[in-house]
């Protein structure tokens, strides 16, 4: 006998897509409860996954280091989270674990307007719980991973980077490159992400370090009689001053990375500070110089090179499109992203 959405029987109308699913309008408990356990389970389950296949100390990355074979095994497993769900006596009340889904089933006049609110209801708290359960069992794989959400915007851009250091260093080594190996970058690599992809496929890492407030105390706190005076063969041009130069000041210091973000994201390395003496002279003239200015350039590395040896390699990254740059500043030209590293 079938039932149509006002529940009487005899009808010609569609039935529920799901055996068992009241047809007419009231209060459905039991098939709203079995939608909040199954929605919740597939999302527990399914971004379970997504931490164990993406997450920054991953056995899985170590094991299969092809990103889009991560991504094609976390989609089976999100899969068949939901097939699972659905042949159960929980998918029997309906099952559809998605909001779209109960929309689509309703513009069909297959869902009771009332099993509409019930239904999306019962997803929005799964979704919710499961959110809050994930939080407390992942911790801070679940905060770095976004709680498998896509960010958009800047926060897109730094998981994808750590992405992209780790398939680059896997295909770096695939072509047969072994020895000491030091992943070289500008600052907007300078975060967890990247710096975990590195460690992760035993890479070292020398990152040109922003300078935020802990950086800017860290260099504060190197003494005077620290640094060490370095002549360059050729002169370097310098973006601050906007002129070239051809000696410089460099110190170290120990230094904690990502301190404000707890305790697991942080990194220990040390921070290696080139100072360069403003002798602009539109800043020099002006009115007279009373002291020195001095400009702080800073790397984050954990090189086993000496100092001098891992800033010059650092440095050295950047050289080839110094005159470039010069060229640009002469004319009044905008640096062009990517400018600063090949």
């Amino acid at each position: 006998m079938k039932h149509d959405v006002t529940g009487r029987a005899g009808s010609p109308a569609s039935t529920f897509p799901a055996a068992g699913t009241p047809a007419g309008g009231g209060w459905h408990w039991a098939p709203w409860a079995c939608e909040f356990l199954g929605t919740a389970i597939l999302l527990g389950g399914g971004l379970s996954a997504v931490f164990v296949d993406f997450g920054p100390s991953s056995p899985v990355a170590r094991q299969v280091p092809s990103m889009s074979a991560r991504l094609l095994l976390t989609g089976l497993l999100f899969a068949g989270t939901g097939s699972l769900v659905a042949p159960s006596p929980l998918g029997r009340r309906g099952a559809h674990l998605n909001p779209a889904v109960t929309l689509a089933f309703w513009t069909q006049r297959k869902v009771h307007p009332h099993d509409l609110v019930g239904y999306i209801a019962a997803q929005l708290l799964a979704a919710l719980a499961a959110g809050a359960a994930l939080r407390l069992a992942w911790a801070h794989t679940a905060r770095t991973l976004h709680l498998g959400a896509t960010p958009t915007g800047p926060r897109a851009q730094r998981p994808r980077r750590g992405r992209l250091v780790a398939d680059a260093i896997t295909t770096t080594r695939s072509c047969g490159v072994g020895g000491l190996m030091v992943l070289r970058a500008d600052s907007a690599y300078y975060n967890h992400d990247v710096i975990a992809a590195a460690r992760r496929h035993r890479t070292h890492f020398s990152i040109t370090a922003r300078k935020d407030r802990a950086v800017t105390a860290a260099i504060g706190e190197i003494p005077d009689d620290a640094w060490t005076t370095i002549h360059y063969p050729r002169a370097v041009f310098d973006d601050q001053l906007g002129q070239w130069v051809s000696d410089a000041g460099v110190a170290q210091i120990p230094f904690t990375a990502f301190a404000s973000r707890g305790r697991a994201p942080q990194v220990t390395a040390r921070l290696i500070v080139r100072r360069v003496r403003d002798a602009n002279p539109e800043h020099v003239h002006a009115q007279g110089e009373l002291f020195w200015i001095w400009r702080h350039h800073a790397i984050f590395t954990d090189s086993p090179l000496p100092m001098l040896t891992a800033e010059a390699d650092h440095r050295r990254h950047a050289i080839p499109s110094s005159p470039s740059r010069a060229a640009r500043s002469r004319n009044g030209s905008g640096a062009a992203p990517g400018d600063g590293y090949s």
